[in-house]
């Protein structure tokens, strides 16, 4: 059987019938436990140790999806060329609505190191499309309702006798801070400005001093917080 919660999935097979020594999950190092009457392999989602290969991913309808495969492979000693034992796979997911609410926390401006001029790089969230007012230091952490469109704009300040063009080069949303791209939160949202994944990265033209682009607020079951992370250059 399969028991989906919230922070992670349980797979759970009656002793009689499980094989821990030929059963394993998508990552075979990932061992499970008996409790006595059952053999069991607890997954969860945010700690990479116990993610055991477990996938993530939207459908078209929205649901996020998270998707493991349990394997049996027959373990045939030195010599044998016969087994009566067969190789069998079962796919395993779990799937949550995307009904719910994401929370933004904000970093405030920091410098850019390494330049002879000091600049300072800021990012700012929007409510809207029309990038008029964006929220203040007080209005965080942001609950956005899932599936919304969020508005951003990376700025660089503190040389005005040159013009300079922020670029948000790659960006990753995480439920972590700092930055851990091993996290099982962290998906990569641009590489080089372009669009990764299922997160709807649009980038809106750049302009001088400001980059602008917008992503779809994502909920995932057990983080409180999403962070945005960006790699700037100028």
């Amino acid at each position: 059987t399969l028991q989906c919660q919230e922070t992670g999935m349980t797979v759970v097979i009656d002793n009689s019938l499980s094989k821990p020594e030929s059963d394993n999950l998508l990552d075979n190092r990932c061992q499970g436990n008996s409790n006595g009457t059952h053999y069991l392999w607890t997954i969860v989602y945010n700690d990479p140790a116990k993610l055991c290969g477990t996938v993530r991913h939207v459908d078209a309808v929205g649901l996020i999806v998270f998707k493991n495969t349990l394997s049996r492979r027959p373990i045939i000693p030195v010599g044998s060329v016969i087994t009566r034992d067969i190789e069998v796979s079962v796919s395993l997911a779990c799937m949550y609505s995307s009904n719910g609410t994401v929370t933004i926390s904000f970093k405030p401006e920091i410098p850019l190191t390494g330049s002879v001029e000091p600049y300072v790089t800021g990012i700012q969230v929007y409510p809207g499309n029309t990038y008029g007012i964006p929220y203040g230091l007080s209005d965080y952490p942001i609950v956005i309702d899932n599936g919304t469109v969020t508005y951003y704009a990376i700025s660089v300040s503190g040389n005005q006798d040159h013009k300079v063009i922020a670029f948000a080069k790659d960006c990753w949303i995480s439920g972590k801070t700092p930055l851990d791209e091993s996290d099982s939160t962290t998906s990569k949202l641009s590489q080089n400005g372009c669009p990764l994944g299922d997160h709807g990265y649009t980038e809106l033209q750049p302009a001088i001093l400001e980059h602008r682009f917008s992503i779809i607020a994502r909920f995932l079951p057990g983080v409180e917080n999403l962070y945005l992370h960006c790699l700037v250059v100028k």
